[in-house]
């Protein structure tokens, strides 16, 4: 009978010490990104999102390379825009010419002020957030940007962020 006291107490002991273990890595090593409505987010999540979006007035550019269509990336862009306008920011959107140049909305040449989200393609399928810099960009392919859902998850995601209703 003692030795099955013996037992349960080691039991306890070993399930309390693996417990413990994974609470103190967790908390020592935070997780690389957080996934929120099917969508990766590394550099903090919504706090990170909302805490790089405090200005009132947001540059929101697409990157692509000159003459390149975006028909799938500008949906994403006009969500994140809406999204924005929604949470009462001034929203000044731009075509990113390879870094070196901006289009306005006239289609005017002009230099490119500091972008506050960026949109542009690459393999991450994610959203970073720089809340130092103020800076959220969104990278990703034609399948992340031409999946329909990607654009308005990303809307919720920005609303939610910024506690927009």
């Amino acid at each position: 009978m003692k030795e099955n006291y013996y037992l349960i107490a080691l039991a306890v002991g070993v399930a309390a010490v693996a417990f413990l273990s994974v609470f103190i890595a967790k908390s020592v090593f935070p997780k690389e990104f957080e996934e929120v409505n099917g969508i990766k987010i590394y550099g903090g999540g919504l706090t990170a999102i909302g805490n790089s979006l405090t200005p009132a007035t947001l540059h929101v550019q697409v990157r692509v390379p000159e003459d390149k269509p975006i028909p799938c990336m500008s949906r994403t862009w006009i969500e994140v825009a809406s999204a924005l306008g929604s949470a009462y920011k001034e929203v000044r959107n731009l075509v990113n010419i390879n870094d070196e140049y901006c289009l306005g909305e006239n289609k005017s040449r002009q230099p490119c002020p500091p972008a506050n989200v960026l949109i542009y393609e690459g393999d991450c399928n994610c959203i970073r957030a720089f809340p130092e810099k103020k800076l959220v960009e969104i990278i990703g392919d034609d399948s992340f940007y031409c999946n329909n859902e990607t654009g308005v998850r990303t809307r919720q995601l920005f609303r939610a962020a910024l506690g927009a209703s």
